[in-house]
């Protein structure tokens, strides 16, 4: 054009240089006409003003600042955007917190668009992100009067509330005085789960909002149902009609499996964890949305958020509410232990909050009848994945071995459909269908991934499936905000579904209130131990706590043995920690015993030093111990009733036994007190034990427990005592011992200890420093003058447990 316009001025110029000086002039006019032209169209844009609340969080932090950056990048042609951080703090705090976040977090490797303009956008985009203090109404007030001056061309404004659902209420109301777009731009509320704890406290919050947020502009976020797996199933079943809807029934499919499984622990996030638990967290929200997606009868036109909806409440209004025996809960050994650390817990607090748990959902309605779609969820196992499969129904009986062809419906390989939807990357393809099935339709845009056919999935090869996966993984935020600033509610919770589901779980969280979970060790330990079958309405854990106790999935190695002390194996620690290993240790070989032997033997003492132990084999693995298949023992007994204070097996009895499912016939109490009174020798009460020890396999006490008192003695072997010459006896009658007034008792001798599998020395308090120290030389060998020197096993292994009171 400037050519052309030059060209028109040479004609009418006397000479070259007033032509030149002619164009340069109109080149200027002109270029400063296009810019204030380009200025007047950028200014003329409809503004969408973003206020993050709570917008230095780690929410914030991690994903919304990157995900509106991108949203930023799409949509910046058409809009005029302002973004505002808001936090509680002052603005000297507040804007340098944000800034570095901004330039932390936000960046182009993570950009939907990683061009060339892609730094500009970035530098751009953070130039225009302000902070500011919202902590009071005045505050909103003045927020919103200053992003209101130029109402005409606000096209919307988006409050993200990245805080705790009790500040929800104040901060609508704040919204909803002074706050809304007054040109007649939209207003639109993203709220960050959890929705309430159950169906009563979820309606009371969606009450607390109504007066002032209208259901449309209320968000709801799911960050689940931004996952590119996820957002696949309603595609992918829409592009199949033809073929697999006819199969999506109950009269094909088995059951649905709808999984989320994670591989680290709730440490550092137990203050909310513990309030809400596996449940809460993830099935009653993430996993149940999903289950939608794959239960509901399909719209029929797939952009009508009504037509959604009303079939998404159908079905969930068909869904059967979850009761204790559909389900079954767990959590991971240590999770009581960093839960009293991290909120500053007694010793003595416990807590049932289940970190694992499935549970089963039925529809009542001809499609899936007895149908069970089973959703798991649990944190610390073997994995990170999240998946759905479909598995079908194969009722085929192949009578030769031409009818077991990849294609052939009688194949051992099960027909299913898998969703990949936990973001696995590259790992697996999205969508996997099995070849036995119709070969499925997807968009163009999808591709066969270059991974290995020979990798296995649940079992199979993958050469055994079809597979597909999206051209670009998804961060699910930036897929969910780019939906809400198109006002596109169908990604998003709303209050009718919202009590639907929770009107599905909240039986089942009432019903397990003070139901003690599983004890599970966590990762690939774990083993089997958690696995389940669902059979009619009822789900239940395979292996249980009696004589299908699992096994041979106990481990029999000890790692937690880190010294030594008189060259045997040392267990050291404050109190709490010995005692949780030791427990741990009576596990692993009460594993093995049982593997190699059908049962437990152990020997146990009295006193107060087994106290703790039976206390927290009583309260930390009353569901996980293999009691069914203990025996129990007694180390010694004083010469007293049953009934008496001072009796070592009503300690054991009030302390452990009466908690625990161990059968009447495996406790084997010492016969202090027989037809002629207590320990009388006419009664031979030693023989009797005697011979009932030869019940235990080989006559080898699988473990015995020892204390030992601050004089040295073990069991009721005490100094000096003449016991010592006696080698053949396995149970005697002492006294002696300490001055408590009960000097007769009865005891197993070094005869029978010695001969044990195993034997623990357990000694706690700074009462035993004296007696540590002595022993600590190992040149210290002297059973008449320090009785636990004696203690030299035969063929085993002996340990000492040791806390820090005595040992330093």
């Amino acid at each position: 054009m400037f050519h052309y316009l030059c060209l028109a001025v040479t004609m009418k110029a006397p000479n070259l240089r007033m032509c030149t000086t002619s164009c340069f002039l109109l080149v200027i006019i002109l270029s400063s006409l296009s810019l204030q032209a380009c200025g007047s169209q950028k200014a003329n844009r409809p503004t969408v003003n973003v206020i993050i609340v709570g917008g230095t969080g780690d929410l914030a932090k991690k994903y919304l600042w990157q995900g509106f950056f991108n949203l930023y990048q799409e949509q910046n042609d058409g809009f005029t955007f302002s973004f505002i951080g808001a936090a509680r703090m002052a603005a000297t705090e507040g804007d340098g917190q944000l800034a570095k976040i901004l330039q932390d977090n936000v960046s182009c490797a993570k950009s939907v668009r990683p061009d060339e303009n892609c730094e500009a956008k970035l530098t751009e985009y953070r130039s225009i992100v302000t902070y500011r203090k919202l902590k009071t109404a005045s505050d909103y007030a003045d927020l919103c009067r200053d992003i209101g001056q130029d109402a005409a061309k606000e096209h919307g404004r988006l409050f993200y509330l990245s805080v705790p659902p009790f500040a929800y209420a104040g901060i609508a109301e704040s919204i909803a005085r002074g706050c809304r777009p007054s040109g007649g731009g939209w207003l639109r509320v993203v709220l960050e789960k959890p929705f309430g704890r159950d169906y009563s406290s979820a309606q009371d919050l969606a009450k607390k909002l109504s007066p002032y947020l209208r259901e449309e502009e209320i968000y709801r976020i799911d960050h689940y149902l931004g996952k590119i797996g996820v957002e696949s199933i309603l595609p992918f079943r829409l592009f199949n009609q033809d073929t697999h809807k006819k199969l999506w029934d109950g009269e094909h499919i088995e059951r649905v499996e709808i999984v989320m499984k994670e591989k680290i622990d709730s440490k550092g996030r137990l203050e909310f964890y513990d309030e809400y638990g596996v449940i809460r967290d993830v099935m009653q929200n993430h996993l149940t949305e999903i289950f939608t997606l794959v239960a509901m009868e399909l719209p029929r036109n797939i952009t009508s958020r009504a037509e959604f909806l009303d079939n998404k409440i159908r079905l969930l209004e068909q869904t059967r509410p979850v009761n204790a025996e559909q389900a079954v809960i767990a959590q991971y050994n240590g999770y009581v232990d960093q839960w009293r650390e991290e909120l500053g817990k007694d010793q003595s607090e416990e807590t049932l909050v289940p970190t694992f748990a499935a549970g089963s959902l039925f529809v009542k309605n001809p499609r899936w009848s007895d149908v069970p779609f089973v959703l798991m969820a649990g944190k610390k196992l073997d994995e990170r994945v999240g998946y759905v499969r479909v598995i079908f129904r194969d009722d085929a009986i192949c009578v030769t071995n031409a009818g077991s062809g990849s294609q052939n419906k009688c194949a051992k390989n099960r027909q299913q459909v898998i969703f990949f939807t936990g973001n696995p990357g590259l790992k697996y393809p999205t969508i996997l269908v099995s070849k036995q099935l119709p070969k499925p339709q997807v968009p163009p845009s999808w591709s066969i991934p270059d991974t290995d056919p020979n990798m296995e999935i649940f079992n199979e090869k993958l050469s055994n499936f079809y597979y597909f996966s999206p051209p670009k993984d998804q961060d699910a935020y930036t897929s969910l905000i780019s939906a809400c600033f198109k006002g596109d509610q169908q990604k998003f919770v709303g209050s009718r579904d919202l009590m639907a589901s929770w009107n599905i779980w909240t039986p089942l969280l009432k019903s397990i209130e003070n139901q003690k979970p599983r004890i599970y060790e966590g990762g690939d330990d774990t083993g089997s131990w958690l696995d389940f079958k669902v059979k009619g309405q009822t789900l239940s854990y395979i292996h249980q706590l009696g004589n299908a106790f699992d096994y041979q999935n106990v481990g029999s190695t000890f790692t937690s043995i880190s010294d030594q002390f008189r060259s045997q194996p040392l267990i050291t620690g404050e109190k709490e920690s010995v005692i949780t290993q030791l427990a741990q240790h009576l596990f692993n070989i009460a594993g093995q015993a049982i593997r190699e032997r059908g049962s437990f033997h152990i020997a146990l003492p009295g006193g107060s030093t087994p106290k703790s132990l039976f206390t927290h084999l009583a309260i930390r693995m009353s569901n996980r111990f293999p009691w069914h298949d203990t025996h129990f023992w007694m180390v010694d007994e004083r010469c007293v009733p049953f009934n008496h204070t001072a009796s070592n097996f009503k300690q054991l009895h009030d302390s452990l036994l009466k908690y625990v499912p161990v059968p009447y016939l495996n406790i084997h109490p010492m016969p202090v007190k027989l037809a002629s009174g207590l320990c009388a020798a006419a009664d031979r009460g030693t023989n009797t034990y005697a011979s009932d020890l030869t019940l235990v396999p080989e006559g080898r006490l699988d473990y015995i427990l020892l204390g030992m008192g601050s004089d040295g003695h073990v069991a009721s072997i005490f100094p000096n005592h003449k016991i010592m010459t006696d080698t053949t006896a396995e149970v005697a009658l002492t006294d002696g011992g300490p001055q408590d007034g009960i000097p007769h008792r009865m005891t197993l001798t070094f005869a029978t200890i010695n001969k044990a599998r195993h034997v623990g020395v357990l000694i706690l308090g700074r009462a035993k420093r004296g007696m540590v120290s002595v022993l600590s030389s190992e040149g210290v060998v002297n059973p008449l003058r320090y009785p636990v020197t004696g203690v030299r096993l035969e063929q085993g292994e002996q340990y000492w447990y040791i806390d820090h009171d005595a040992l330093l």
